[in-house]
């Protein structure tokens, strides 16, 4: 059982990150728990931002 003090923050580095982003964000709306994703964003030259701005599921705060 969780306890409702524990929060959970999960920090992703993203660059470059299309081939493999959609996966990742797709296992994160499984998890059956609250919790902040903070995506670590460096400058990429594929489509690794959109794929972050788009993303919105209602368990998980997200954060650039």
């Amino acid at each position: 059982m969780q306890d409702s003090r524990t929060f959970i923050s999960v920090i992703i580095p993203c660059k470059n990150s299309e081939k493999y982003l959609s996966k990742t964000l797709e296992s994160l709306e499984k998890q059956k728990i609250n919790f902040e994703v903070i995506f670590v964003y460096s400058h990429s030259n594929d489509k690794t931002l959109k794929i972050l701005n788009n993303f919105n599921y209602c368990n998980i705060k997200k954060k650039i």
